[in-house]
Formats: C-alpha cells, structure tokens, sequence
C-alpha cells in the first residue's frame, strides 16, 4: 500500500469522529435556535450592549449551510430515510440504547420544543421538533442536508420526539 492509499484510509477512519463533532456543534445550534434574520438580529443586539459599535458579521451557523436533500431517485437518501423510520420503531419499542437516540428540552424552558440526536453506523440527524430544521449528515458525502419539510422525515421525528423525556 502506498502513501496516498493510506491517507485515504486515515481520513475515512476519522469522518465518524468527525460527524459526532460537527454534530454535537448542531445540536448546540438547535438548542437556542432561531431563523437566520433573528440570529443576524441578536447577534447585533449582544455585540452593541457590550459596547461594540462595530461588530463583526454574525458567524455561520452549520445549520444555515444543509441544502436539500438529493432527490428521492438517489439511493442513499432513499436508504437514510427507510432507517430513519425503522430506528423510530425501534425506539418506540424500547429496543434502542441512549447511545443511538438522545432527546433533551430546548430553550426556552418550559416549552414543549426538543432537541434530538440520532446517531446511527453512517449518518447522524438533528433535529428542533416541532419548531426548527431537520438536518442530517452521512458518512462518505461531505455534505449536511436539509430534510425539514420532507414527510419521510417529520414523522420519524416526531415519534422520535414524543417518546422521550
């Protein structure tokens, strides 16, 4: 084996510690999310109480990169969101340990707004339910996507949702 093949190797060897960093950023995003003009709009309102007169821009947010999930004629997509509905069976049927779906309150307290994390082999989902975007990352495609609108995804998600704390 060659160097560039085991480089190669070695990259492949860190996209899952990779997605679970990029993913646990995301899940903080969605803990305290709003849409981007709002973002835009508190980040100004902090800068300027703080006594900046000249902030910087508010930065990116990884959820305001995600583009649209490939179209359903593509066979990972397609794949994703088959085991997307399998792991919400799952988990409604106790069948699934903490490490696979995690569910915790968003903010503002006292709302019925969640935050969930799916992890699973090869892809990872966030999710703000019911208010708030739906994106999920795949190991082999760099590349975050968005499926918030799309019904194969909003019903797995709620259930997922809805059975836990």
């Amino acid at each position: 084996m060659n160097g560039a093949q085991r480089g190669g190797d070695d990259f492949l060897d860190k996209l899952p510690a990779f997605r679970r960093e990029a993913m646990e950023r995301i899940v903080e995003e969605l803990y305290q999310w709003w849409p981007l003009e709002k973002h835009r709009e508190m980040h100004l309102w902090s800068e300027y109480n703080d006594g900046i007169t000249d902030p910087e821009p508010a930065g990116v947010r990884l959820t305001d990169t995600a583009r649209a999930l490939p179209a359903t004629s593509d066979p990972v997509a397609v794949a994703m969101l088959q085991e997307l509905g399998e792991v919400a069976q799952e988990h409604a049927a106790g069948q699934l340990g903490g490490d696979v779906v995690e569910v915790r309150p968003a903010w503002p307290p006292g709302r019925d707004v969640k935050v969930l994390r799916v992890t699973t082999s090869w892809w990872s989902l966030a999710a703000r339910h019911p208010e708030g975007p739906v994106v999920v990352m795949l190991d082999g495609i760099l590349g975050l996507y968005d499926v918030t609108g799309d019904p194969r995804a909003t019903g797995p998600v709620a259930r997922l949702s809805a059975g836990s704390g």
